[in-house]
């Protein structure tokens, strides 16, 4: 019961369950990695569940971008899922954010300008009408050399930021084999699946599906809605 603080290099997280505890509105991070972004050996956190009683910012806040892995865990009821991972690997990970508390950000998986960083084979749903399930922001910067594989998404209110954006445009970002699932609202997201993929970046979309409401995958036809111009409010 409480949180975790990291500020050490090569430190593995497993098989632990944080009931995260907070009655006020206050920045609460369950999980707070605090290792240098130059760690030769990343941080993981392996089959880590993270429950939340009352207010938590984050489920895992990664302060400096340092490397970092998130395997086989579950988060749920936070605010924000998994947040500034730089490079590494998030793979098999159930996140479920609770009801907006505050109005302030929601986002599934948050990053902001990341190089080396796949996401791969997660469930990440947002129930709120408003941010997303999965940004991929570029406020510190491009992302570049991103695969984004076989994901569930669902919600936000644009179930995906893709990874584009103003004075920093994505570099080799790959989404493959994702569902699109309109589990909460008819367009996925409130406003609608996605936004921000750059065509032009030397990455791949390939099998984006949609998937309605009752788990029956609707096929293609996220191309043309998520290839806009690069995203200018994050």
């Amino acid at each position: 019961t409480g949180s975790i603080t990291v500020t050490a290099c090569g430190v593995t997280i497993r098989n632990v369950e944080v009931i995260a505890q907070n009655q006020t509105f206050d920045d609460f991070f369950a999980i707070w990695l605090k290792h240098d972004e130059f760690c030769a050996e990343p941080i993981i956190i392996d089959r880590v569940s993270v429950i939340a009683d009352g207010f938590i910012t984050t489920a895992v806040r990664n302060a400096f971008g340092g490397p970092a892995s998130v395997l086989s865990s579950k988060f749920i009821g936070i605010q924000d899922g998994i947040l500034g991972f730089g490079s590494g690997l998030i793979q098999d990970t159930y996140i479920e954010l609770g009801m907006s508390m505050n109005g302030e950000h929601n986002d599934g998986i948050q990053t902001a300008g990341s190089n080396g960083l796949t996401i791969r084979h997660n469930t990440v749903l947002n129930p709120n009408d408003q941010t997303s399930a999965l940004a991929l922001f570029t406020e510190f910067g491009s992302n570049q050399n991103m695969l984004v594989e076989n994901n569930l998404i669902a919600g936000g209110g644009y179930a995906c930021y893709c990874g584009d954006g103003v004075g920093a445009p994505s570099v080799n970002v790959d989404f493959i084999d994702n569902v699109f699932w309109k589990k909460y609202y008819p367009t996925v997201g409130a406003f609608g699946p996605g936004r921000a993929y750059n065509p032009n970046g030397g990455g791949v979309w390939s099998n984006n599906l949609y998937m309605e409401a009752n788990g029956t995958l609707a096929g293609d036809g996220l191309t043309s809605t998520l290839v806009e111009q690069p995203d200018v409010d994050q």
